[in-house]
């Protein structure tokens, strides 16, 4: 029985794994960037939930469960971007080596299984923020004073010349 360590890929296989790796490096990138942008927003929103527990309790403790869904958010999207790296790289292997072709694809499908599963975790982690954020609707009104529900004219807009509407 023949070794399976060297796939035979044609030129044309070979194009199509060089152009998803290409591809990984962009989705890696934008990974990277809005995990380190998400970071540095659940840090700094926390200042802004702290405060926010002096005027309502409930919208800050709103608040800081929001920053904190946030900041999994940005280590899930980190996590991904270094498992993007590694399959990345592992899929480069095939192409630019002729031996272990096998072991690389199997690395890569690995790496790749966990930024789905992981995927898979951020339907979850959207799910909360939402639910978050309508709780926050919810409680906004009775913040500013406006009563329950939401505010059916004007949106809360003090015209200070006395026109009206736009």
């Amino acid at each position: 029985m023949a070794s399976l360590a060297r796939i035979p890929f044609t030129p044309e296989q070979e194009g199509t794994i060089s152009t998803l790796a290409g591809w990984m490096l962009f989705v890696l990138v934008v990974h990277f960037i809005a995990g380190g942008l998400a970071l540095i927003g659940s840090c700094l929103g926390v200042f802004g939930a702290v405060a926010s527990f002096g005027v309502s309790p409930v919208y800050g403790a709103l608040q800081v469960v929001q920053m904190l869904l946030v900041l999994g958010l940005a280590v899930a999207l980190l996590v991904q971007g270094v498992l993007l790296v590694q399959a990345r790289s592992a899929l480069s292997g095939v192409v630019q080596t002729d031996t272990s072709d096998q072991q690389h694809l199997t690395v890569a499908f690995r790496r790749l299984k966990m930024f789905f599963l992981i995927e898979v975790g951020f339907t979850g982690l959207n799910l909360l923020m939402a639910l978050v954020g309508l709780g926050m609707t919810f409680v906004m009104p009775d913040m500013a004073d406006l009563g329950g529900g939401f505010d059916a004219g004007g949106g809360g807009y003090d015209d200070p010349y006395g026109g009206g509407s736009w």
